[in-house]
């Protein structure tokens, strides 16, 4: 009897840990790409059934190459880690932040009434990033680049929000980073 609860109690860990790996970044511990779209699917239903607007934020690391190639990939990982850490006590515990992958990061601002509120929230992410890193006993300052777009303003689907989300965040890499761009109509075009 005790073998038996033993392997169950096992197979039940061994499960949680594979479903927990499925979902979650292993670096961060953030949510991934798969569980980031779950999740904004779910957000966009919610803002539907409120009226609310939802936005996404896209964050990269502005030069982050530099920094792996120069103090090496642990400590591109290290200020991957803190990135994230920072970007999460900088939003409500009810947004969602998650890493795609590399540098990017996104953040799901969900049941938005206020265009007003979502520039506090970026410029704060830009403010807190701001503050200086310790990596490898030294001190350090980073910037980044955010791109924001607006549900259902900028699109209806995942995809789209995303999309746009990626092509401001290019542009306020083009207007010189450490910045914050909505998406434009225009951007389209452009590209």
């Amino acid at each position: 009897c005790v073998l038996v609860f033993q392997n169950t109690t096992d197979k039940n860990r061994l499960k949680t840990e594979v479903e927990w790996q499925a979902w979650h970044d292993a670096l961060t511990s953030l949510p991934n790409r798969s569980l980031l779209n779950d999740r904004f699917n779910i957000a966009i239903a919610n803002a539907n059934r409120t009226g609310t607007m939802l936005a996404v934020c896209m964050l990269d690391l502005d030069d982050f190459k530099t920094i792996n190639d120069t103090l090496g990939h642990e400590s591109g990982d290290q200020l991957l880690i803190e990135s994230g850490e920072r970007f999460k006590q900088s939003v409500r515990s009810n947004d969602i932040v998650g890493r795609l992958g590399g540098d990017e990061f996104i953040i799901i601002l969900g049941q938005v009434h206020d265009v007003y509120d979502i520039r506090q929230t970026a410029k704060k992410l830009v403010q807190v990033m701001s503050e200086p890193f310790v990596i490898d006993n030294r001190k350090m300052l980073f910037t980044i680049s955010i791109g924001i777009s607006i549900y259902p303003e900028d699109g209806v689907s995942a995809a789209n929000i995303l999309r746009n989300a990626d092509m401001a965040m290019y542009d306020s890499k083009k207007r010189g980073r450490n910045t914050y761009s909505y998406f434009d109509k225009k951007m389209n075009t452009r590209n």
